[in-house]
């Protein structure tokens, strides 16, 4: 009887060995398929069509800034405000234009205090005579740039941006 029962727990353990083994060749099979399956879609262009597309996609110009001087100006005129003082940034997609710019920086300073003190104090209150003073000193800087250095159009200062407007 004793042999019986050796039977017995030999038989118990056996098939729970057997089952881990087949999940296991299942798993296997499983991860085997899927990696198939990924590599022909890979090498058949259905996985790499993002990575063609990204290289397609043109590449973001990087963004340089150079930081001018504060400048204040008067305001003439019976305005509420007598004075105007502004902090700016320029941007420009190359380094060159901001090296031209620190070159000149006397002419541009004297152009842009110009600009700044013949604007009048109702137009600069509103968002769109900021816009449009922001314009204007873009446009001014281009044109000293491509006085001076011969900067080619677009190549120049793309924005201008305040980043300190105080009327008081």
């Amino acid at each position: 009887m004793a042999e019986s029962k050796e039977l017995d727990l030999d038989a118990k353990e056996r098939p729970s060995g057997g089952k881990k083994k087949l999940l296991l060749a299942i798993l296997g099979a499983i991860l085997l398929i899927g990696g198939s399956i990924g590599g022909t879609l890979l090498v058949v262009g259905g996985g790499g069509g993002a990575m063609q597309e990204a290289v397609k996609a043109p590449a973001r110009p990087v963004p340089h800034y150079l930081a001018l001087e504060t400048m204040v100006v008067n305001f003439g005129g019976n305005s509420p405000a007598r004075y105007l003082q502004v902090d700016m940034e320029v941007m420009a997609h190359e380094q060159t234009p901001l090296s031209a710019i620190e070159a000149h920086m006397p002419v541009i300073r004297n152009n842009i205090l110009m600009l700044l003190s013949s604007q009048s104090y109702d137009v600069v209150t509103t968002r769109e005579g900021k816009e449009a003073l922001r314009a204007a000193v873009v446009a001014d800087i281009n044109k000293v740039l491509a006085e001076r250095v011969q900067v080619a159009e677009g190549q120049g200062v793309q924005a201008v941006y305040f980043t300190s407007f105080v009327m008081q």
